[in-house]
Protein backbone atom coordinates (compact mmCIF):
# COMPACT_ATOMS: atom_id res chain seq x y z
CA UNK A 1 0.00 0.00 0.00
CA UNK A 2 1.30 3.44 -0.85
CA UNK A 3 1.54 5.56 2.24
CA UNK A 4 0.94 9.19 1.70
CA UNK A 5 0.37 11.47 4.64
CA UNK A 6 2.18 9.44 7.31
CA UNK A 7 5.38 9.48 5.27
CA UNK A 8 5.18 13.25 5.11
CA UNK A 9 4.64 13.38 8.87
CA UNK A 10 7.64 11.11 9.48
CA UNK A 11 9.88 13.13 7.14
CA UNK A 12 8.93 16.41 8.78
CA UNK A 13 9.36 14.90 12.23
CA UNK A 14 12.86 13.72 11.32
CA UNK A 15 13.60 17.12 9.79
CA UNK A 16 12.49 18.93 12.91
CA UNK A 17 14.77 16.69 14.99
CA UNK A 18 17.67 17.69 12.75
CA UNK A 19 16.68 21.33 13.21
CA UNK A 20 16.68 20.85 16.97
CA UNK A 21 20.05 19.13 16.90
CA UNK A 22 21.48 22.08 14.97
CA UNK A 23 19.84 24.87 16.95
CA UNK A 24 19.55 22.95 20.21
CA UNK A 25 21.06 23.57 23.57
CA UNK A 26 24.77 22.98 24.20
CA UNK A 27 25.78 22.02 27.72
CA UNK A 28 29.39 23.09 28.26
CA UNK A 29 31.41 20.94 25.83
CA UNK A 30 28.83 18.23 25.19
CA UNK A 31 25.94 18.33 22.83
CA UNK A 32 23.26 16.57 24.84
CA UNK A 33 20.83 17.01 21.95
CA UNK A 34 22.71 14.25 20.15
CA UNK A 35 20.65 11.89 22.31
CA UNK A 36 17.97 12.51 19.71
CA UNK A 37 19.94 10.54 17.12
CA UNK A 38 18.31 7.31 18.30
CA UNK A 39 14.72 8.53 17.75
CA UNK A 40 15.84 10.07 14.45
CA UNK A 41 17.16 6.72 13.24
CA UNK A 42 13.99 4.96 14.41
CA UNK A 43 11.87 7.44 12.47
CA UNK A 44 13.95 7.03 9.30
CA UNK A 45 13.79 3.24 9.60
CA UNK A 46 10.05 3.43 10.21
CA UNK A 47 9.54 5.19 6.90
CA UNK A 48 11.08 2.25 5.06
CA UNK A 49 9.03 -0.39 6.91
CA UNK A 50 6.03 0.23 4.66
CA UNK A 51 5.35 -3.50 4.33
CA UNK A 52 4.71 -3.91 8.04
CA UNK A 53 2.31 -1.43 9.58
CA UNK A 54 2.59 -3.15 12.97
CA UNK A 55 6.33 -2.44 13.07
CA UNK A 56 5.66 1.13 12.05
CA UNK A 57 3.22 1.53 14.92
CA UNK A 58 5.67 0.00 17.41
CA UNK A 59 8.67 1.99 16.22
CA UNK A 60 6.70 5.23 16.20
CA UNK A 61 5.62 4.62 19.79
CA UNK A 62 9.20 3.83 20.83
CA UNK A 63 10.41 7.01 19.13
CA UNK A 64 7.85 9.08 21.02
CA UNK A 65 8.79 7.48 24.34
CA UNK A 66 12.51 8.00 23.72
CA UNK A 67 12.00 11.63 22.70
CA UNK A 68 10.02 12.29 25.87
CA UNK A 69 12.68 10.61 27.99
CA UNK A 70 15.49 12.49 26.28
CA UNK A 71 13.62 15.77 26.67
CA UNK A 72 13.57 15.23 30.42
CA UNK A 73 17.30 14.34 30.42
CA UNK A 74 18.19 17.38 28.31
CA UNK A 75 16.20 19.68 30.56
CA UNK A 76 17.84 18.22 33.69
CA UNK A 77 21.34 18.74 32.27
CA UNK A 78 20.45 22.25 31.16
CA UNK A 79 19.15 23.27 34.56
CA UNK A 80 21.97 21.64 36.52
CA UNK A 81 24.78 23.02 34.36
CA UNK A 82 24.14 26.62 35.33
CA UNK A 83 24.56 27.49 31.67
CA UNK A 84 20.84 27.75 30.96
CA UNK A 85 19.94 30.16 28.17
CA UNK A 86 16.89 31.00 26.12
CA UNK A 87 17.58 28.37 23.45
CA UNK A 88 16.98 25.46 25.84
CA UNK A 89 13.30 25.27 24.90
CA UNK A 90 14.29 24.27 21.35
CA UNK A 91 15.68 21.02 22.69
CA UNK A 92 12.27 19.87 23.83
CA UNK A 93 10.82 17.76 21.01
CA UNK A 94 7.18 18.84 21.09
CA UNK A 95 6.81 19.32 17.34
CA UNK A 96 8.42 15.99 16.34
CA UNK A 97 6.29 14.17 18.91
CA UNK A 98 3.13 15.81 17.56
CA UNK A 99 4.07 14.86 14.00
CA UNK A 100 4.82 11.29 15.10
CA UNK A 101 1.45 11.11 16.80
CA UNK A 102 -0.26 12.25 13.59
CA UNK A 103 1.68 9.64 11.58
CA UNK A 104 0.75 7.01 14.13
CA UNK A 105 -2.92 7.88 13.82
CA UNK A 106 -2.71 7.67 10.01
CA UNK A 107 -1.06 4.23 10.13
CA UNK A 108 -3.63 3.00 12.64
CA UNK A 109 -6.42 4.19 10.34
CA UNK A 110 -4.82 2.32 7.43
CA UNK A 111 -4.50 -0.80 9.56
CA UNK A 112 -8.15 -0.57 10.60
CA UNK A 113 -9.19 -0.09 6.97
CA UNK A 114 -7.22 -3.16 5.87
CA UNK A 115 -8.73 -5.24 8.68
CA UNK A 116 -12.24 -4.16 7.77
CA UNK A 117 -11.67 -5.07 4.13
CA UNK A 118 -10.32 -8.48 5.16
CA UNK A 119 -13.50 -9.12 7.18
CA UNK A 120 -15.70 -8.38 4.20
CA UNK A 121 -14.03 -11.08 2.09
Amino acid sequence: MIQRIQSIFWFTSAGSLVFQAYWGYWVKDQNIVLLQVIPFLLIVLTIFQFNSRKKQIQWSKWSMILMGLFAVIIEMFARNSGNYDNRAWISIPVVPMLLLWLALRAVQKDEAKVRSIDRIR
